[in-house]
């Protein structure tokens, strides 16, 4: 047999302490969202600009957003673009994708790549 008193203490949540204020709550919260919000922003941009993972994505979605934002020639402009950070600024390009593509399209293009770099630093280890 069971007592109201007893179906009361069965479906009461669980008071468990939270060593952590408000605030510290609502900023750990806020970086969290900022982690998220980063996150989400890498990978749409690499589905965007070089169409990784683009699988992931439904057809549909990809040709609704093409047809409300089309492409307009971004692979030549953007592709410039960073040719021409790599040709205005070279050493910004070290182990990036600038550096790539400045390497392509910047004739004499030449920085140092990262792994020699790491070698050869003026550190025993």
């Amino acid at each position: 047999m069971t007592t109201e008193a007893g179906k009361a203490r069965r479906s009461a949540p669980l008071k468990t302490p939270n060593p952590l204020s408000d605030k510290k709550v609502r900023e750990l919260s806020g970086a969290l969202n900022l982690l998220l919000a980063d996150a989400f922003v890498h990978l749409g941009a690499h589905v965007d600009v070089m169409g990784l993972n683009i699988g992931e994505i439904s057809p549909q979605l990809i040709d609704d957003t093409l047809a409300l934002y089309p492409r307009l020639g971004f692979k030549k402009a953007f592709t410039e673009a960073l040719a021409e950070v790599g040709r205005k600024k070279p050493f910004t390009a070290i182990g990036t994708g600038i550096g790539d593509i400045a390497r392509r399209l910047v004739p004499g293009f030449e920085v140092p790549n990262v792994c020699d770099l790491l070698l050869n630093a003026p550190f025993e280890s």
